[in-house]
């Protein structure tokens, strides 16, 4: 049965990651402040802290990529509301505009889709590998 991490289990741990992440001290510094070997200390740096750090980005991604959809969806409902008004008072020039911004708003959104898409197949074939 595999040995434990030594690090993760250390009371010390998050201080650790801290340290490891912020590169504020080399791996033996961080192994001889706490009793630890520095083996152990650069096995768990490059073993645990990247699994950390990409758990902690994708959760910083999507909560940008939830914000950047509702202003997408303000700003195409507020283009939506302009060329409705437009149409009421019989505005072709400002009608056009608002038809032209929701044509915009709406490729970008695409674009979004697209790129998702595009990363989502990309990560299943790293995984197939």
């Amino acid at each position: 049965m595999p040995r434990r991490c030594t690090v993760c289990d250390h009371p010390d741990r998050l201080a650790i990651d801290r340290s490891l992440v912020e590169r504020r001290s080399t791996f033996r510094e961080i192994a001889a402040a706490r009793d630890l070997s520095e083996s152990a200390v650069h096995r768990h740096a490059s073993e645990h802290v990247p699994a950390q750090l990409t758990r902690a980005d994708d959760a910083r991604v999507a909560v940008t990529a939830n914000l950047l959809l509702r202003l997408l969806t303000r700003l195409y409902a507020c283009a939506d509301a302009i060329l409705a008004r437009a149409e009421t008072a019989g505005d072709d020039k400002l009608a056009l505009g608002a038809i032209r911004e929701s044509g915009r708003l709406l490729a970008i959104g695409l674009r979004a889709v697209e790129v998702d898409e595009i990363e989502r197949r990309l990560s299943a074939l790293e995984e197939e590998s």
